[in-house]
């Protein structure tokens, strides 16, 4: 079974049509940070994932290239969904996706698949006014922030850093 999570809903009454955008539903991890960390050892890119997934229901699933190693390091950190991208790149940009189990209508295992490559390149070219007629943009959620690591600096003469402690934010809808 294939699981997306939704990321644009565009509804055209002219049309008669409804459009979808959807991802991988491995978006939870998201909100879910993933530290600075240097590897002390050489593993494969199963480690690496199980590692940065702490406390989360997923497991790997398929994996084409369980016997490549790396000694990988990242020095920021970031969202679990981006280690997880950044661990696949180095191992030779593996792919990435998603997959779950259901049961009666609940899941019941979540994975991740490794995959060497998926695919193919094709070399298809396509351009506006040759072989597409036009372009129709659509605002959607894909770059939102759901979470953020606040670091400031520390002004000069004072001993604390600059934090968001006590800060309010109302634009009416958030």
């Amino acid at each position: 079974a294939e699981m997306f999570a939704v990321i644009t809903h565009e509804t055209d009454t002219a049309d008669k049509a409804v459009t979808i955008y959807a991802e991988d539903a491995g978006l939870d991890l998201i909100n879910e940070i993933a530290p600075a960390y240097t590897a002390d050892a050489t593993h494969n890119i199963a480690w690496y994932i199980n590692y940065f997934l702490g406390d989360s229901d997923f497991e790997i699933g398929t994996n084409e290239i369980p016997e490549k190693e790396r000694t990988l390091s990242w020095e920021g950190t970031s969202t679990v969904t981006e280690r997880i991208r950044s661990i696949a790149t180095q191992f030779d940009n593996a792919e990435i996706s998603y997959s779950f189990e259901v049961a009666n209508l609940a899941i019941t295992h979540k994975y991740i698949n490794i995959w060497e490559k998926r695919g193919t390149d094709a070399g298809q070219e396509l351009r506006l006014d040759r072989d597409i007629n036009s372009f129709h943009v659509v605002t959607s959620i894909e770059d939102l922030y759901t979470g953020l690591i606040v670091k400031g600096a520390t002004p000069e003469g004072e001993d604390a850093p600059i934090t968001l402690e006590g800060y309010e934010y109302d634009d009416g809808d958030i």
